[in-house]
């Protein structure tokens, strides 16, 4: 047992050795709490940390072991449920195994000793209903070898047991028996005939019978089929997107190949000269005859601005992968960093008006590992979260581990109140989102950096939606409205309006090194590739200048222009949407998911029902988005498309004077007049009129 004691902290030796010299059977005692010192499960211990380390006594015993303070030592013994039922095997007990039924079902009480719960199916299918004489409740024989087998503490209770040796001498006559605690194996305790406490034990572990082992294919079956009823079950469409006609793309999946082709009729006008009609040609692929693709229309991709398809992009990208190769190579740290990540970082700090930018490999890890990190960075914090945040701010501040608070979705009299319990001394993080991706509202950043300032509170933003797509640059909505600069943190993506893939942070030096330097999923993860890297540095660039300046504009007055058109027709759009974004609400997940079969199968249209958990039950709906490669004819299709399935399956309409887009929404501060080369004009579409186009906000 020194030999266990060499490597262990001054605190832990302290405590063993006090329990050594002081209880009534110190080296049985003393050996309990090593193995669950050694074996890192003893949650008194942890929790009495503080305790030991108070009062410690710096008196050595003749012995020369440091002693405890006694009061420590007494509560050790009184909290710790496997002392107590080591003091209790000391006393004399009857042949009857159901004492050791009693240590079984202390520690189960006590709800501390992993391997119980572990094993709390095989206790709990078939324990013993007979009383022993105290009335304990005995367990199955099974269930008690298979505890004994794998308990530590259970294997020091048996070492305890046998008879110890009181001189030299002795011991080394019965060195070569089992009765030698040196000697004395746990491979022959267990395979001892008859153990110490009278119980007969068999094979040391024995493998569970069948009718104890976890099916987990079952389980796994039982959660997808509850899915299936709720009617919110995902299939993903083999959806091809094609270089120069997105957003028409090839469809590949089963269905589509199957289904009737009566919408390439009713496609054909809006489609016109993208559309590559199937010929019903038979092809082979994976020993299977199935029909060629055919062609469907995207409305719900996060690719804003067709910034994937864009040929400055496309040829960025095709001379970095010929210079450089697929792949990084590493980590950042480990051969992954290169001058193309550099330079995308400098371009982004450059974009957002920070100091610098640190690139990740979606802008899910960068929310989720940065939130979490920053609970070693900051413990002392208490984190205010708006009500509607994305999953991966959830999940980075659920991680963190620090205590927080939730306050009512853009809500910012909410947010005072919270802050205003708070003492202003304790370090706050206000995280929240420019643009919400599911409802399309905005949020008010300059009222909330008011709060910020007023209570010394750090805000962390996530601009994913908003990136490319609003401000004099693209910079997202702190741009549009001026107020980058009283951010602390901005996070983007590089995967929505720049078309390519990746997340980052924007902030300062300090901060974007402390992230550098301990973020674990950016120290331990693979690096973009460089080929991605140079992607979306010529994205961004193109999206600082003219041109995204006129991608932007056009994508805006699309999207409100099917604003209007849906409303017009009755198609309930939701009123809180002040953004790009579209949501067409259904409030049914299994009618949401018909209805976008039909609209794939029937129309040749390509949305996806969103459901739970992206959206609370009953508020499935479609959320459509416009680029700026759709065409007026294709907003035609679609909003006729949706009346006519609105009607098939009579779902209610609502119709609101309220709710034009004309007076309603609007993306930027200063008045735009469209040029002549854009999709949409005036003189285009009869919808559309001078105060329409001077109200776009971008």
């Amino acid at each position: 047992m020194m030999n266990l004691m060499n490597g262990m902290s001054p605190r832990a030796t302290a405590v063993a050795n006090g329990i050594i010299q002081k209880t009534l059977a110190p080296h049985r005692v003393g050996t309990i709490l090593m193995a669950s010192m050694m074996a890192g499960q003893c949650p008194v211990l942890r929790q009495m940390g503080t305790l030991v380390e108070e009062k410690p006594r710096k008196v050595k015993s003749p012995k020369g072991h440091q002693e405890v303070d006694d009061q420590a030592l007494q509560d050790f013994v009184n909290k710790c449920p496997f002392a107590q039922v080591v003091l209790e095997a000391q006393r004399p007990k009857p042949s009857s195994p159901s004492w050791v039924g009693t240590i079984l079902m202390a520690s189960m009480m006590a709800g501390q000793c992993p391997v119980l719960r572990q094993m709390g199916t095989l206790v709990e299918e078939k324990p013993r209903k007979v009383k022993s004489p105290k009335g304990h409740q005995e367990v199955d024989d099974q269930a008690l070898q298979d505890f004994v087998n794998k308990c530590p503490f259970a294997q020091v209770v048996l070492e305890a047991q046998r008879p110890k040796t009181s001189s030299p001498s002795s011991s080394k006559k019965t060195s070569s028996s089992p009765s030698s605690s040196a000697a004395f194996s746990t491979k022959e305790k267990l395979s001892s005939s008859v153990a110490p406490f009278g119980l007969p034990l068999e094979a040391p572990c024995p493998v569970g019978r069948p009718e104890n082992r976890v099916d987990y294919e079952e389980r796994f079956e039982k959660i997808v089929q509850d899915i299936r009823k709720e009617g919110r079950y995902r299939h993903f469409a083999d959806i091809e997107r094609q270089v120069g006609s997105f957003p028409v793309a090839r469809r590949h999946d089963t269905k589509a190949a199957s289904s009737s082709t009566r919408f390439q009729e009713k496609a054909s006008d809006c489609q016109a000269d993208l559309v590559e009609k199937s010929d019903s040609k038979v092809v082979e692929n994976n020993n299977e005859k199935e029909k060629a693709p055919i062609s469907t229309t995207i409305w719900c991709s996060n690719d804003y601005l067709a910034m994937g398809h864009h040929p400055s992009v496309i040829e960025a990208m095709v001379k970095t992968v010929r210079e450089t190769g697929a792949g990084s190579g590493g980590t950042r740290n480990i051969s992954g960093n290169s001058i193309h990540h550099r330079r995308l970082e400098s371009e982004l700090a450059e974009l957002h008006g920070k100091e610098g930018a640190l690139l990740f490999g979606s802008c899910f890890m960068a929310n989720q590992t940065s939130l979490a990190t920053m609970g070693a960075l900051l413990p002392d914090a208490v984190v205010l979260s708006d009500a509607k945040n994305h999953s991966s701010l959830i999940e980075g501040i659920r991680h963190s581990r620090l205590p927080r608070m939730i306050f009512k979705h853009n809500d910012v009299s909410d947010l005072r109140s919270k802050l205003e319990s708070l003492p202003l001394t304790q370090p706050k993080i206000i995280v929240f989102e420019s643009v919400y991706s599911m409802d399309g509202t905005v949020s008010p950043i300059a009222q909330i950096c008011d709060l910020a300032d007023e209570f010394n509170a750090f805000t962390f933003i996530d601009e994913v939606h908003a990136v490319g797509l609003y401000g004099p640059q693209g910079g997202g909505i702190s741009d549009r409205d001026g107020v980058a600069h009283r951010l602390d943190v901005i996070g983007g993506t590089l995967g929505k309006a720049f078309g390519v893939y990746g997340g980052y942070l924007a902030s300062s030096q300090k901060f974007i090194d402390a992230m550098r330097l301990t973020a674990p999923g950016f120290i331990f993860t693979t690096s973009l590739p460089p080929v991605v890297a140079a992607g979306a540095l010529q994205s961004v660039r193109i999206l600082r200048s003219e041109e995204g300046q006129a991608l932007r504009s056009s994508q805006h007055s699309l999207s409100l222009l099917l604003k209007h058109k849906l409303r017009s027709r009755g198609l309930p759009v939701l009123e809180d949407s002040k953004s790009h974004i579209v949501p067409v609400m259904v409030r049914e997940a299994g009618v949401c998911k018909e209805m976008a079969d039909r609209l794939q199968e029937e129309y040749g249209i390509y949305v996806q029902p969103i459901n739970y958990p992206t959206v609370a039950k009953g508020e499935e709906r479609f959320r459509l988005t416009c680029t700026p490669s759709h065409t007026l004819p294709m907003i035609d299709h679609l909003v006729s498309s949706l009346d006519s399935l609105w009607s098939l399956f009579d779902l209610p309409r609502s119709f609101s004077s309220s709710s034009s887009p004309l007076s309603s929404s609007s993306f930027s501060e200063e008045p735009l007049v469209l040029s002549a080369s854009d999709p949409v004009s005036v003189s285009s579409s009869p919808s559309l009129s001078e105060p329409f186009v001077a109200s776009l906000r971008f």
